[in-house]
């Protein structure tokens, strides 16, 4: 199956169930809140030493992804049981001239705008789930000729999941998909509905506090490298319920609040390197596993930060050495429930060999922390014990005879 292609080693559990990874570390104690968030970049390739797709957030939401102010859809759990559920009021579709974003850059928001002429109850019919670990986004097939009817109509192509070549620019010219989620005044109180990016405001003025997903043709055509085609991954044709799957929150911040029983929507570019960067960090993705210096890799922050570096130590006016300096490492371990002027040589020489030989086996699995590496290196290490233990048993049998059998035999009883 895809276990077997796929670049990720595995699935990561996220859904509303308690036995989600956010639900377990929320009752270990190890957050303060019911809540997460995703940020998924667009990245058009992808390479196996990594791929930068963009943040998980525990406990919360950074705020510095965010472009627009988060919006919120409420009742998250009242669909399908165990994942993030939204209603879809209505879905339209935009002209790709007016950009990407929910935002139209038309001076009148409703231009080149056309909704589909679909009930409620068919596109929510069985339900409409957020599902991240689907790559995919599908809809059940009641809208399907509707949809072909409207996309025809802006773009003069029929839509199909057929692979297309495409400049760039016929690309960007096909329609946005906007998702309409039903929301209301109260679940986004303080804001403009008509000023805010995100929200209905006047494309719909019966519900401006409305939720707007847009879903731009860059986000649902995947493009193939090896052939220089594109295909839409946007599917019309599901039996039963619908799911928006990685592609269409790709582009978005997302907070999953359980606590609140809301998801929250900002768009964003989901520029991670960018974030570290500017907090004075330097980031790259080179395969290896990389660990905090300071060893509080893994502890939780209520609020999620980025720390810039630590401002270097004060420099005595004769530029000397700093201020303060600490002691040096003999002198460090010395001072451990020793009087001052006792040392003791042996066992520091041991301690720092050790500690070295420690730091050496760390760097190296850190280092081969991929199946390539890790099998073979497992295969030598039996083959090596096995040959040691045949090598050891030659040994004792031939240096070591044993001693006549009768010498293990009882005496026989007396009568």
């Amino acid at each position: 199956g895809l276990f077997k292609t796929q670049l990720a080693d595995g699935i990561m559990g996220m859904d509303s169930r308690q036995e989600a990874y956010w639900s377990q570390m929320y009752h270990a104690g190890k957050l303060h809140s019911q809540q997460f968030s995703l940020c998924y970049s667009r990245s058009p390739t992808a390479a196996r030493k990594g791929t930068e797709a963009g943040a998980l957030t525990l406990g919360g939401t950074d705020q510095r992804f965010h472009k627009s102010p988060m919006v919120f859809t409420p009742n998250a759990s009242s669909g399908r049981d165990g994942f993030f559920s939204v209603r879809i009021r209505r879905v339209w579709l935009r002209n790709g001239s007016a950009g990407e974003s929910a935002k139209s850059s038309k001076i009148n928001p409703s231009e080149g705008v056309k909704p589909l002429q679909v009930s409620n109850a068919i596109l929510n019919a069985g339900g409409v789930i957020v599902d991240s670990g689907t790559t995919d986004t599908y809809w059940n097939n009641g809208m399907a000729a509707e949809f072909q009817r409207v996309f025809r109509e802006l773009s003069g192509r029929q839509h199909a999941n057929a692979p297309w070549s495409l400049t760039e620019e016929e690309l960007l010219a096909l329609p946005t998909i906007l998702f309409q989620l039903e929301s209301s005044k109260e679940t986004n109180a303080g804001l403009d509905a008509f000023q805010t990016t995100g929200l209905a405001g006047s494309l719909d003025p019966k519900h401006p506090y409305d939720v707007i997903l847009a879903f731009p043709p860059s986000h649902y055509m995947e493009f193939e490298p090896e052939k220089g085609t594109y295909t839409s991954r946007f599917y019309v044709s599901e039996s039963g319920g619908s799911v928006l799957g990685a592609n269409a929150i790709m582009g978005h911040a997302i907070l999953f609040d359980v606590d609140h029983d809301r998801i929250g929507w900002a768009e964003s570019d989901c520029d991670y390197t960018q974030i570290v960067t500017e907090n004075g960090y330097d980031f790259s993705i080179t395969g290896t596993l990389q660990t905090s210096p300071s060893g509080n890799a893994g502890v939780p922050q209520e609020t999620p930060t980025l720390s810039p570096p630590p401002p270097p130590a004060p420099v005595a006016s004769n530029g000397g050495a700093p201020l303060n300096p600490s002691p040096p490492p003999s002198e460090a371990k010395t001072g451990i429930g020793l009087n001052p002027t006792e040392t003791k040589p042996t066992s520091i020489t041991t301690t720092t060999t050790t500690t070295s030989t420690t730091k050496s086996m760390d760097d190296f699995l850190r280092n081969c922390n991929t199946p390539e590496c890790r099998y073979p290196l497992l295969f030598g290490l039996i083959i090596l014990v096995c040959c040691g233990g045949c090598l050891s048993y030659i040994l004792v049998r031939c240096c070591c005879p044993g001693r006549d059998l009768e010498d293990y035999k009882y005496s026989q009883a007396p009568a």
